[in-house]
């Protein structure tokens, strides 16, 4: 028979899994020599041996001496659990994991160190898993995160008693491969209902039972709403039994005013209970209510032992459908509940039976010891690494941190990018080429994020399932190196992604220096040529931004793409900002392709006949010939002002003040400021702007026809496009393209 070391606190320690312990031990020694591993000195199972943890190193640390298998129970408890939780580290082994949700735990463990904390969430989830933590009190954040990462991935196999600790996972993690379900053990009872009633002075009566501490967390105000309108004529009585939780006293108020307020004389408070006063109710009992509103993935012994001693059960714990009246939600009229407490009263006791059954038929300690034997042997016999996320998304912003968000291709990068972050649980990395191979971007997220702790960049290592998203412009002109995607490939990054089973997913803004090469420097063709190819070696998946850019793919022979097109953030604007005076706005990188000599020109032509009307040009200078440079720099027109490149909230107000947008390009991959400035549009007819805007602009050929328009716009009703679609939209389309 193998040899086993079993790590719980066990009794007399006062820990449910403490009680679980003592009952599991006695059916799973037909499977293993146990051997209990504790520092206490007076245990009250003295059937098995017991060694010290120091003991238990000395013994692990050398191959002959070691445990052929090793067992962990893990809870929230510090006291009980902080040395569990070490080994478990150190020496992997099965862990029986009583509540999914480790994250209180974590916190006392760090003693609620921000600096400790900080690091831990950083390392082992993402830069926004800190930056909620850092934000929020830690009573909102660990009900969120489970915090039970590296305990897991560190096991060799994690069992856990509830499908809502599968449901949590899969919530959280998008995964729940990782875990096994063994329902909680309960030794099968008699029951004696009749003989507690008389006991109690109960007879002819219906019985309901509220059991444990009470606090918000269990809805017991919500309970006594609900009792109140449906049950003050009924032969029936509702007792509470259980002490009030630590710091609870003004909600055990508020219960006792509502009670005496509305004269509740079906309502009894029995306060704390030893064993024995709980099991004679809870024989007593009918009816069994167990609600709460937060579910953290640990198994309810209330229901398992309500189930025992055939009681029907009013539950929002998911996985009793079949026996108990199941009651997902309590909303704030409470009429779910309304029904579900009349539905008992009336009920016959076939649910009861059917939770009875199932206790005797996979809650049996002895069934519930041989799977965990089952699952054990399995896990050192066929061992496999464990992942909670099967993903992670690594997300390149290479020329958004080098450029530090002054073009309008940063904007959507970073839009994007905080969209992703918001919209998933999977790791969202944020990555840069550092010259030789991909680093995470810490430091430069945690200043954008306003993160007042720094945080160190890692150099990333693929791993099975990576996503490496090219999100950020991939060509970088006058810059070392200028594509750095195919210096990552040259030093094996994508070769190691490619084994690991990652894949590559770019973003792809305009094929423009291959189909308008006059507007570009002279090398950039020859640029976009090899960037090209280097997408084809590395079989990415390309997505454009519009329609016409992955017609310009198909056309030189990608196959693998879809368009993914674009969204605003900014917000509708009021009119009451506007001047008299008409004021239209150019928003875009300065350089020959955005035709905003055309506009400047119209404007020329405009004052030389007395047109009232002024244009704002905004955006960074770019690759225009010095004499515009200077005529936009030197601002001699008073029609004419050129504000260089504004940050959202400048630009924002601009659009604000603004009666139209100008958009002259002679061709764009998308056009971004037609959908953001929530303005009307004066549009070159160009196929993209017409794929974006539709029938909802204004188009013009040639400047002529532009400053009739300009001429003439006082006259002219045009509303701005409509535009709903949100940077969330493009987030979640893209969680569904890359599959997670």
């Amino acid at each position: 028979m193998k040899t086993l070391a079993y790590h719980s606190p066990f009794l007399p320690q006062k820990s449910g899994i403490s009680h679980y312990s003592s009952e599991l031990l006695s059916a799973l020694k037909a499977h293993y020599d146990i051997t209990l591993v504790s520092d206490e000195t007076e245990l009250l199972d003295q059937e098995f041996p017991i060694i010290t943890y120091e003991r238990f190193y000395e013994l692990m640390s050398d191959e002959s001496t070691a445990f052929d298998r090793v067992i962990y129970n893990m809870g929230n408890n510090t006291k009980f659990h902080k040395i569990i939780y070490e080994c478990s580290i150190k020496h992997p082994g099965v862990v029986i994991l009583h509540d999914f949700f480790i994250s209180g735990f974590i916190g006392d463990y760090h003693n609620w160190d921000s600096n400790n904390l900080i690091k831990f969430i950083s390392k082992h989830y993402d830069i926004k898993a800190a930056l909620e933590y850092f934000f929020n009190n830690y009573e909102i954040f660990e009900k969120k995160y489970p915090l039970n990462l590296p305990l897991i991935e560190h096991s060799k196999a994690v069992i856990v008693h509830t499908k809502q600790a599968m449901d949590l996972a899969l919530k959280f993690y998008k995964n729940n491969d990782f875990l096994n379900i063994v329902p909680h053990l309960r030794i099968n009872e008699e029951i004696y209902k009749n003989e507690n009633k008389s006991l109690l002075k109960l007879n002819n009566t219906r019985v309901y039972g509220v059991f444990g501490y009470l606090h918000p967390l269990k809805q017991n105000m919500e309970i006594l709403y609900s009792w109140h309108r449906v049950m003050n004529d009924k032969n029936a009585r509702l007792f509470f039994v259980g002490s009030i939780s630590d710091g609870q006293d003004e909600y055990l108020a508020k219960i006792q005013n509502f009670i005496k307020e509305k004269n509740i004389t079906n309502v009894e408070f029995i306060g704390w209970a030893d064993s024995k006063i709980y099991k004679e109710y809870l024989q007593a009992c009918d009816i069994c209510i167990c609600l709460r509103k937060i579910h953290l993935g640990e198994a309810s012994g209330v229901i398992l032992d309500s189930m025992n001693y055939e009681n029907t059960i009013i539950t929002n714990f998911s996985g009793f459908d079949e026996c108990a009246i199941y009651v997902p939600e309590v909303s704030d009229d409470g009429h779910e509940l309304d029904a579900a407490l009349l539905k008992a009263y009336n009920s016959d006791n076939s649910l009861a039976k059917r939770a009875k059954e199932r206790i005797i038929k996979e809650h049996d300690p002895d069934m519930c010891a041989k799977k965990i034997f089952e699952i054990t042997e399995r896990a050192y016999s066929e061992p496999k690494e464990l992942k909670c996320f099967k993903n992670r998304i690594l997300v390149d912003i290479t020329y958004v941190l080098i450029n530090d968000l002054q073009t309008g291709i940063s904007r959507v990068v970073w839009n994007e990018l905080n969209a992703l972050m918001q919209s998933t649980t999977i790791p969202i990395i944020a990555v840069y080429f550092n010259g030789s191979t991909y680093n995470s971007a810490n430091t430069f997220m945690a200043k954008k994020l306003g993160f007042p702790c720094p945080l160190d960049n890692e150099i990333i290592t693929p791993q099975k399932g990576d996503i490496f998203y090219a999100l950020d412009f991939s060509v970088m002109y006058r810059c070392e190196p200028e594509i750095p995607l195919l210096e990552a490939h040259k030093n094996g990054f994508f070769d190691e992604l490619k084994k690991a089973g990652g894949k590559v997913f770019v973003r792809v803004y305009d094929l423009l220096p291959l189909t308008h090469p006059e507007f570009f420097p002279y090398h950039a063709g020859e640029l976009h040529l090899r960037w090209c190819e280097l997408l084809k070696d590395l079989d990415a998946t390309l997505l454009a931004i519009s329609s016409r850019v992955e017609s310009d793919l198909k056309t030189y022979g990608f196959s693998k793409t879809k368009t993914l097109s674009l969204a605003s953030h900014f917000k509708e604007y009021k009119k009451a900002n506007k001047t008299s005076e008409p004021t239209f706005i150019c928003v875009g990188t300065i350089e020959e392709r955005k035709g905003i000599k055309a506009i400047c020109l119209a404007f020329e032509r405009l004052a030389l006949i007395g047109a009232n009307a002024k244009l704002i040009i905004v955006g960074r200078m770019g690759r225009v010939d010095d004499d515009f440079k200077a005529f936009l720099e030197q601002g001699e027109h008073e029609n004419i002002i050129y504000k260089g490149f504004c940050s959202d909230d400048e630009l924002a107000e601009l659009y604000a003040t603004s009666h139209a947008l100008i958009a002259a390009s002679y061709d764009e991959g998308f056009g971004l400021p037609l959908i953001e400035s929530g303005l009307p549009v004066i549009a070159r007819d160009i196929e993209v702007f017409r794929e974006v805007l539709g029938g909802s602009a204004l188009y013009f050929k040639d400047n002529l026809e532009l400053i009739n328009i300009l001429i003439n716009y006082k006259n002219i009703s045009l509303l701005p496009p409509k535009n709903t679609r949100t940077w969330g939209d493009v987030a979640n389309e893209l969680l569904e393209i890359f599959g997670v």
